[in-house]
């Protein structure tokens, strides 16, 4: 089971209609190390890619926060609070 939650995934996919196939290849693994690989993926190409205008369905600052954890290979939410400023 992905660490990032179902939630924050239907959040993305109705922001990032593009990210929808990663979205379900994540959700239908059974791999952890291939589920943290696309947990990887799936942060790097949300947060590289062109944001569309804000709607409500939009990531908060906490949820933002927890998703860049996954961009350094590490689970949803597991940030290193020592290096916030």
């Amino acid at each position: 089971m992905t660490s990032i939650p179902v939630e924050v995934l239907l959040k993305i996919e109705s922001q990032r209609p593009d990210l929808a196939p990663l979205i379900h290849d994540l959700m239908a693994t059974n791999d952890p190390r291939h589920e943290a690989m696309l947990e990887q993926r799936l942060a790097t190409a949300y947060f590289s890619g062109v944001a569309p205008p804000l709607t409500p369905s939009d990531l908060t600052a906490e949820e933002t926060h927890h998703l860049s954890a996954c961009c350094a290979g590490r689970a949803y939410g597991d940030v290193d609070k020592s290096t916030l400023h």
